[in-house]
C-alpha cells in the first residue's frame, strides 16, 4: 500500500517541477497560482496520509481535480505538437462559444490566430463571436482579413454581406453578394439577399429579375414567391402578383401575410368573393385581425351589406382604436357613418359635436 502511495507522490513531483520550470521560464502569474493550489492540496493529502486519516469525498476530489489533473492536463498540453495545440484551443474556444462565454471565446481566438493565419474557421468562429458581443465592425474586418486565407469561399462572402448590411452599408453588401453568387450560381440564400437588397435600395426591376430566376430553381421557397409577389405589386404588375402569392401559399399554407395581401389584390381587382376568402384566412395571424378586419368591411360595403361591415369595423376597432379614425375618412363608409360615430363615443367618449356637423356638412356637400 505504501508503494501506492510513494508512486502518487512522486507522479505529483515530477508534474510540479515541469510546471515550475515553466512558469520561472516564462513568468506567469496564473501558473504560480497553480502551483501554490496544487502544493497545499498535496500538503493536505500527505497530511491526513501521515496522520491515517481518511479523507473525505469531497476534498478527495479537490486533491484529484488541483494535486493532480490540472497539473497532468498543463504538462501534457505543453508536450503536444504546435498544430494539436491549437486545435485543442480551437476546440475550447468553440465550446466557450457554444455556452454563452462570447468574449472569452474571442479572446482566447485573438491570440491563438497569430499562429493560425491559415485556418478560415479560427476567423470565421470569431466573428461569430464578435457580432454575438454587438462588435458588428470589427467582426466584419475579421472576415475581411480571413479573404487574405480563402478568396473562393461564398460563405465568408455571404457573411461579410449579413454583416455589412447590419452596419447599413447596402451597395457594398451587394458587391460581395455578386462574389458569392460569381463564386456559387446556386447560392440561394445569396440571391434572395441580392434580391431584398436591391428592393430596400428601390431597384425593383434587379429585384424582380433575380426572384424570377430564383423562382424557376427548384429550391425556392415560400418566401422567394412571396418577395416577387411583394415586388410585382410594387411595380403594378398585379397579374403576375396573385399567381405568385398563391405560389407561395402553396408551399406555406400558413403565411397569413400572404393571404392578407393576395386578399387586397383581389378587392383591387373587384373580385370581392376571392378577396373574401383570402382575408378571413388571413384572421388567423393576431397581428393582421385589424387591417383584414377592417379591409372585409370594405368588401362588405361594396357587396352591399352594411349590418356585416358595421361588425367588421367594430371587430377592427376592437384590436386597434385607430383604424375608428380611418372609417371616418373612408368616404366608402358614408353609409353607415353615424355607427361609426357612435363606436367612437364608445371608445374615445363623447365625440366633439362640433367637428361631427363639419364632417357631416362636408359629406353632404360631397
Amino acid at each position: 500500500m505504501w508503494l501506492i502511495n510513494v508512486v502518487i507522490i512522486i507522479t505529483f513531483v515530477y508534474f510540479i517541477a515541469q510546471i515550475v520550470s515553466k512558469a520561472v521560464r516564462k513568468k506567469e502569474p496564473a501558473l504560480f497560482v497553480i502551483i501554490a493550489l496544487a502544493i497545499f492540496f498535496e500538503s493536505l493529502f500527505i497530511f491526513y496520509l501521515l496522520s491515517d486519516e481518511k479523507l473525505n469525498s469531497i476534498l478527495q476530489a479537490l486533491v484529484l481535480i488541483f494535486a493532480y489533473l490540472i497539473p497532468m492536463a498543463l504538462v501534457t498540453v505543453k508536450g503536444l505538437a504546435k498544430n494539436a495545440k491549437i486545435t485543442l484551443v480551437y476546440y475550447v474556444a468553440k465550446f466557450m462559444y457554444l455556452i454563452g462565454n462570447y468574449e472569452f471565446a474571442e479572446g482566447l481566438l485573438a491570440r491563438i490566430m497569430t499562429k493560425a493565419r491559415k485556418n478560415v474557421e479560427f476567423y470565421y468562429l470569431r466573428s461569430k463571436a464578435l457580432e454575438k458581443m454587438d462588435k458588428l465592425a470589427e467582426a466584419r474586418d475579421v472576415l475581411i482579413s480571413s479573404l487574405a486565407v480563402d478568396n473562393n469561399n461564398e460563405e465568408i462572402y455571404y457573411k461579410i454581406a449579413v454583416l455589412l448590411d447590419k452596419l447599413g452599408n447596402k451597395e457594398a453588401a451587394i458587391s460581395m453578394l455578386n462574389q458569392a453568387v460569381t463564386i456559387d450560381a446556386a447560392y440561394i440564400e445569396a440571391k434572395e439577399m441580392l434580391g431584398i437588397l436591391f428592393s430596400d435600395l428601390g431597384h425593383l426591376k434587379e429585384a424582380k429579375a433575380i426572384y424570377e430566376d430564383i423562382a424557376m430553381n427548384n429550391e425556392a421557397t415560400a418566401d422567394t414567391f412571396f418577395n416577387l409577389a411583394v415586388i410585382y405589386s410594387a411595380l403594378g404588375e398585379i397579374k403576375n402578383a396573385i399567381p405568385a402569392y398563391e405560389k407561395a401559399l402553396e408551399l406555406d399554407d400558413a403565411m397569413y401575410e400572404a393571404y392578407y395581401s393576395v386578399g387586397r389584390l383581389y378587392y383591387a381587382t373587384d373580385e370581392y368573393v376571392l378577396a373574401k376568402e383570402n382575408l378571413e384566412k388571413a384572421l388567423k395571424d393576431k397581428s393582421l385581425i385589424a387591417k383584414a378586419e377592417y379591409s372585409l368591411a370594405m368588401i362588405s360595403m361594396k357587396t352591399g351589406d352594411i349590418n356585416d361591415a358595421i361588425e367588421h369595423i367594430t371587430n377592427a376597432t376592437n384590436q386597434d382604436e385607430s383604424f375608428i379614425l380611418m372609417a371616418k375618412k373612408e368616404r366608402l363608409f358614408k353609409p353607415i357613418m353615424t355607427e361609426i360615430y357612435n363606436l367612437e363615443e364608445s371608445v374615445y367618449g363623447k365625440a366633439d359635436e362640433l367637428e361631427i356637423a363639419e364632417e357631416q356638412e362636408a359629406n353632404i356637400e360631397e
